[in-house]
């Protein structure tokens, strides 16, 4: 009994430093054998146009180029635009430069799918993403080394109206992906790819966006102020003042709104449509108080405490809205 222990110890113990060894001579093979290559990877954007924020796409159309030392290797033909849902090429090219070495050039129309940040809108920022991978090779193989110093964006490029450019940045990660071919991948079950990223900021000009999207709200506040510029008798007037108003409000959410996908997030657009249901609401409610004590002392009260509501209160809560303080 005490041989048959000791031989199962030692069994056990010989099973282990076999399988240690084989780890140890399979991981120093794989280094060895899959010696990461750099690939350099540059952009020129061309065109930045038909922003959607219904549908959360942008379009898109530049060249992404590489320089590699021997023309066989076809930079492009494996390259992917990882978040387009629609993509064709305009052009391929190769140029043989004098150093020797290859140029390889690509012009590329994308629809990209993103997704926009809708907390601020329609006073966000964006970041646009134009993210390649050659699905060739895995990161083991090669990877992306960005050419940050020539790649940019056309001085014209920018067909957004109400959007400027800001800053571009390069980065680079690995992405894992579950493996379908098997054979490629002996013993293994996901690959993961060096994947490069183009940022591309889009600055949105905030007096043009107040305008076309808060313009008729804001012309409401004016008119509810005006209401109660009115004589005091004059229900006849105010009353329909507040119904057109009531439209408009309702009638600019509707437009922002069509425009928008469906989110859970409270958009400042929200909050001024909500700021204009409760400022004609309460514009409504002194109204009718007004109409009822007109021939008392508290009548001339009320009008002074909606002529107050209207020129202090609302515009001071509007631009507290706006500049995120609330």
């Amino acid at each position: 009994m005490y041989v048959d222990c000791t031989m199962a110890k030692s069994m056990k113990l010989s099973l282990i430093i076999i399988l240690c060894l084989m780890s140890f001579f399979g991981y120093a093979k794989e280094k060895t054998d899959l010696k990461s290559r750099a690939v350099p990877i540059g952009i020129y954007v061309g065109d930045i146009s038909d922003i959607n924020f219904k549908s959360q796409t942008i379009d898109v159309n530049f060249w992404v180029w590489s320089t590699y030392d021997v023309s066989q290797e076809d930079f492009g033909k494996n390259l992917v635009v990882t978040n387009a849902i629609k993509t064709s090429l305009i052009k391929k090219t190769e140029i043989k430069l004098e150093d020797g070495r290859y140029l390889s050039l690509s012009g590329i129309r994308a629809t990209l799918h993103q997704h926009f940040s809708l907390e601020r809108y329609p006073l966000n920022n964006q970041i646009i993403k134009i993210s390649f991978e050659d699905i060739k090779y895995g990161v083991k193989r090669q990877h992306f080394v960005p050419d940050k110093v020539n790649s940019y964006i056309g001085a014209n490029a920018n067909y957004l109206s109400g959007w400027g450019i800001g800053k571009t940045y390069w980065d680079v990660d690995a992405k894992r992906y579950a493996a379908n071919n098997y054979s490629e991948l002996p013993g293994r079950k996901s690959v993961t790819y060096s994947r490069a990223t183009y940022h591309v900021e889009l600055v949105k000009e905030p007096i043009r966006s107040l305008i076309n999207t808060f313009g008729i709200t804001f012309l409401t506040f004016v008119l509810g102020f005006c209401i109660f510029l009115l004589p005091r008798d004059q229900l006849n007037v105010r009353i329909p003042m507040i119904v057109a108003s009531v439209f408009a409000v309702v009638g600019n959410e509707i437009a922002s709104q069509s425009s928008l996908p469906t989110t859970n997030a409270f958009m400042l657009a929200d909050k001024i449509f909500l700021l204009g249901i409760v400022a004609l609401i309460i514009n409504l409610l002194l109204v009718f108080l007004i109409h009822y004590y007109r021939q008392r002392k508290v009548a001339v009260i009320l009008n002074g405490v909606g002529l107050v509501w209207c020129a202090v209160a609302v515009p001071i809560i509007s631009v507290l809205l706006l500049l995120g303080w609330l």
